[in-house]
């Protein structure tokens, strides 16, 4: 690297939250004929597009094939440093690096690389010593996964005076429990989160309950807590929470929801979802009485029920809910959904806005795909998920014209 393209670095390292840095250097870069240049420029451009704007897809190819020519040579410098990396901006931005390197070489790490997004490996006896160092306080997202730490992490996380311009925290696999996550809720270290993962913790409805009324956690747009042991009751009280106004993702894939014996829907808050993930929970017919009736859900966009056992009955439930009405997906994949099930989706007069509608591995045979062949209810689908046994040829090639997606 020579002194004018480490000059433009500096600057850009410098100040990483600002575009005008980098589209400068991609001038430079341009004047010498370096693809890097264009690289700075697609990635700027996609990252100031809207995830539905058609100019995106073009965009995207072009950033896939440079990713797949320049990957490596754009990466180097940081050879021996980050093991990892993910290019933002033109830039790295997101790197893996144990924790003996990052205590060793932190400085030529934020000197390379605009990096903003650290994903810990081999943390061990370094922790203590880790979230001491002041360079953590560059980064906006931090990833400390799998390292089985138990509440030790969240108690050390919570005394760092370097971690308050966190945007993003996963902190999934450590083996934190209720009270790590109470400490994690109640610091003010954290009122600038937006996203939380503690998926694979063990925590239960008591925690969620604690977030639900953590004022300090009320930025917070997405919320994964996916294979933990949480129940229906942990489920109402993030639904309902009265402080979680910004939250538009939850997940809460592979826990113990289930079909309620006594349920009593909680009281509404100020939450309302735009994705909710209730992927692989045990709920049979009767839970989709339970979701159907949470509140939180009156914009909800995105629902992810598979690999649960809904059967038809609960595809009927849903397709007679008029919450459905904002549905745009809906993911229903290995429910034991048969003929009548597809016959009621197909017929619901409130899955209309419905682009996203996966059955795939339920026993549906051409009777019930007849009935999506020729609904006139789903007029904005495009992509149907099907069972890969149970349907004629002819019966697949007709709705792959339908729905092409």
């Amino acid at each position: 690297m020579g002194p004018e393209e480490a000059a433009f670095l500096d600057r850009v390292c410098a100040d990483p939250d600002d575009d005008a840095p980098r589209l400068i250097f991609a001038d430079w870069l341009d004047e010498r004929g370096d693809p890097r240049g264009e690289f700075i420029r697609v990635q700027v451009a996609l990252n100031r597009l809207s995830a539905g704007d058609p100019r995106r897809d073009a965009l995207v190819d072009r950033e896939a094939a440079l990713i797949a020519r320049f990957h490596a040579p754009w990466s180097d410098p940081l050879k021996g440093i980050a093991g990892w990396t993910v290019f933002r901006r033109g830039f790295v931005e997101t790197v893996n690096i144990d924790g003996r390197t990052f205590l060793r070489r932190a400085d030529d790490l934020f000197r390379l690389a605009p990096v903003r997004h650290i994903q810990f490996l081999d943390v061990g006896s370094t922790l203590e010593r880790l979230i001491e160092c002041p360079q953590l306080a560059r980064l906006t997202a931090l990833t400390v996964y799998a390292q089985h730490i138990d509440d030790r992490l969240a108690r050390c996380l919570v005394d760092s005076p370097h971690l308050g311009g966190l945007r993003a925290l996963n902190v999934g696999r450590n083996r934190i429990g209720d009270r790590g996550v109470e400490r994690l809720a109640w610091s003010p270290r954290f009122r600038g989160l937006k996203s939380l993962d503690l998926s694979d913790n063990g925590v239960g409805d008591l925690a969620a309950r604690t977030i639900a009324e953590a004022s300090n956690l009320c930025g917070l747009e997405s919320l994964e807590l996916r294979r933990n042991e949480l129940t229906r009751a942990g489920l109402g009280y993030l639904c309902s929470s009265p402080v979680l106004g910004r939250l538009r993702h939850l997940g809460m894939a592979q826990n113990h929801v289930r079909t309620p014996r006594d349920w009593t829907p909680p009281r509404g808050g100020i939450v309302a979802l735009s994705s909710l993930n209730l992927t692989e929970n045990g709920m049979s017919e009767d839970g989709i009485a339970m979701v159907t009736g949470l509140p939180g859900l009156c914009d909800i966009a995105r629902l992810d029920l598979g690999h649960n056992e809904i059967g038809s009955g609960g595809a009927a439930a849903l397709a007679a809910w008029a919450g459905a009405a904002t549905l745009r997906v809906l993911h229903l994949a290995d429910n034991r959904i048969g003929d009548e099930g597809a016959r009621s989706l197909a017929r619901s007069p409130y899955l209309h806005h419905l682009t996203d509608l996966d059955l795939s591995d339920n026993p549906i045979h051409d009777p019930g795909a007849f009935a999506l062949l020729n609904t006139s209810g789903l007029t904005r689908l495009r992509r149907l998920g099907l069972p890969r046994l149970g349907l004629t040829p002819k019966m697949r090639r007709a709705l792959a014209v339908r729905y092409p997606g």
